[in-house]
């Protein structure tokens, strides 16, 4: 019989954080007894560092092309990237639907939702939006161009009352979750995509490992150094740092409790993240732009399959080959490469990543950095740095021609005959 699979999505997790990845303080048992027994991969790389530019190539193995769009919206545009081509495209729900899986998502994210066209594939799909609030996001995607600012205010006001979206914790959707379980028949794909990790960090009490007062202090510091391009102090650093720990071991707590309920059904768990998240290593906080390692460096693991490590760089961007193989009982060592790219949405920003070095090159600049030295060291060496360029080339050409395609037969669609 087929394998059951669940496949948890942890947003803005880094690699450097998690325990079964090195990290000292203890933030992650669970995901550590899983690896023990698991498959770890020690050089995963997202496809992009934020989940717009993530997730849509995590799910279906391609990066959406560029197209037209008529709007000055980023918020907007981005639904018109997305939504043709998830619909277009093979994704991991609908492959094992098709192989007669029963299919169920769960994701508090508005960037992984039915707007953005991720219920593609799912028998069962639950986004938390419910008819007012689509309603309400219809308003945002309409009048996000004019009100801009006030409306991402009201947006955020709104959810931190009602605890949607990055506000939302786990445990107030895992009795959905469960009832799902309960009647999903044999063999069922589940996939959770957890915002606990994403900024605002917010825990509850008996997860903190400092006062309320001090998670929720660095956490507004870091929304005025967001707003105003500030740095933080290192004390302010420190707190958020802490309060940043204390949100994946609540994640970790899902693992465990989810781990618990499914393990008689014998499952596959692939756990990873979707980016990671900057402290101002680079100079830079959050995630959206950025291509150095805390963006883009992120867990993954496999366990329920086969046993070991993969040292060699692998792009999440091939994980719908990776369920497949895991269906068929195949490794996955063969998904290690000797490079691989991460990129904007717009491939202005691209990453060339190898086993201990890193190429990062935009429309200005461009350089080879020691991943041994955290990437505040570059590597003098001009071979390297010409194949880096050409593999960055042929890869935007490639994007660029197929996005010219696709422009040219929507305008062809709608010619008159």
């Amino acid at each position: 019989m087929a394998r059951n699979i669940v496949l948890i999505t942890a947003d803005s997790i880094r690699a450097d954080h998690c325990g079964f990845m090195g990290y000292d303080a203890e933030t992650t048992p669970t995901l550590d007894r899983l690896a023990d027994d698991g498959l770890v991969f020690e050089s995963a790389i997202a496809p992009g560092p934020s989940t717009t530019q993530s997730m849509p190539a995590i799910f279906t193995g391609d990066y959406p092309v560029k197209r037209e769009t008529d709007t000055s919206s980023e918020l907007k545009a981005r639904r018109e990237f997305f939504q043709p081509h998830m619909r277009a495209r093979q994704t991991i729900p609908d492959q094992l639907a098709r192989d007669g899986y029963e299919t169920g998502g769960f994701t508090p994210n508005p960037y992984t939702s039915r707007f953005t066209g991720f219920d593609e594939g799912f028998d069962h799909f639950e986004d938390f939006i419910s008819d007012s609030r689509s309603s309400f996001y219809e308003f945002l995607f309409e009048k996000i161009d004019t009100l801009g600012p006030v409306v991402s205010l009201a947006r955020m006001g709104l959810n931190a009352v009602k605890q949607e979206e990055v506000f939302k914790p786990w445990e107030n959707y895992y009795g959905e979750i469960e009832a799902w379980l309960s009647d999903a028949e044999e063999p069922y794909f589940l996939w959770v995509h957890l915002m606990d990790p994403h900024f605002p960090f917010l825990v509850p009490s008996e997860y903190r490992s400092q006062s309320w007062v001090r998670m929720h202090e660095a956490n507004w510091k870091f929304w005025q150094a967001l707003r105003n391009g500030t740095s933080l102090d290192e004390r302010t650093t420190e707190r958020l740092l802490t309060a940043y720990d204390d949100t994946l071991r609540y994640t970790d707590a899902f693992v465990e409790r989810l781990y618990e309920d499914v393990a008689d059904t014998d499952p596959i768990v692939v756990f990873h993240g979707d980016h990671g998240e900057g402290f101002g290593e680079h100079g830079s906080y959050s995630h959206g732009y950025d291509l150095y390692q805390e963006n883009i460096h992120v867990p993954f693991l496999v366990s329920g399959a086969e046993r070991g490590t993969v040292e060699a760089p692998v792009t999440l961007e091939e994980l719908p080959g990776m369920i497949h193989a895991l269906r068929q009982g195949d490794s996955l060592d063969a998904f290690g490469r000797p490079y691989v790219v991460s990129q904007t949405l717009d491939a202005s920003n691209v990453a060339v990543v190898g086993s201990s070095w890193k190429y990062i090159g935009d429309a200005d600049s461009s350089a080879l950095y020691s991943l041994a030295a955290n990437e505040h060291e570059t590597i003098d060496n001009e071979d390297l740095l010409d194949l880096c360029e050409a593999i960055v080339r042929q890869r935007t050409s490639q994007q660029d021609t197929q996005g010219a395609t696709i422009s040219a037969v929507g305008r062809a669609s709608i010619q008159p005959s």
